[in-house]
């Protein structure tokens, strides 16, 4: 799943916890070539430990829906707005439980990923942490026949419904204390 595959490449690839990733599927793209530029200048502000943000489907066939979430500790309970460019400082990735980011069958989740981890570290980056990017950053092919979106609609939602009844992370202050 792409959650496996996140979890291994960081365990593999990501050494530093100063590490900034950026999660890209396969079959997606982005925007422009100087989007890690953008990004790095972003991460420069000691302060923004993950952001997100807005996208377009290769289809055109709907606009921008994301937009900022100004209470992460409610957000699990609202509806998804934290899309795509997907970003976050390693040390953040491993302040989540890795149990939160599997089903009851100890198996990273197969689809959903995103949501597993991305409401974890919203919650610990609170209002102050996170970053919206409201710019479009990121090319999602919703054209692709085996997107989960058309494949596995119904786990999808049920996947869904599992994480958000996954216990609230609590909001840190400093990543640097942690």
């Amino acid at each position: 799943s792409a959650l496996a595959n996140i979890a291994k490449g960081i365990e593999l690839f990501s050494n530093d916890r100063e590490d900034i990733i950026v999660t890209v599927d396969g079959d997606d793209f982005l925007s422009k070539n100087s989007v890690l530029f953008y990004l790095n200048n972003i991460y420069q502000d000691k302060d923004i430990y993950m952001t997100y943000g807005q996208f377009i489907p290769l289809s055109g066939s709907y606009g921008k829906f994301c937009k900022p979430i100004n209470d992460t500790q409610k957000y699990r309970k609202s509806t998804w707005c934290a899309s795509h460019l997907r970003t976050f400082k390693n040390k953040l990735w491993y302040l989540i439980n890795d149990a939160d980011l599997r089903d009851e069958n100890n198996e990273y989740f197969k689809v959903t990923g995103d949501a597993a981890y991305m409401y974890p570290m919203l919650e610990m980056c609170g209002s102050k942490h996170h970053k919206f990017i409201d710019e479009v950053l990121y090319i999602y092919n919703d054209l692709n026949p085996a997107n989960d979106m058309k494949a596995n609609k119904s786990a999808q939602i049920q996947t869904a419904e599992y994480i958000v009844n996954k216990n609230v992370y609590e909001e840190i202050d400093n990543i640097n204390e942690t």
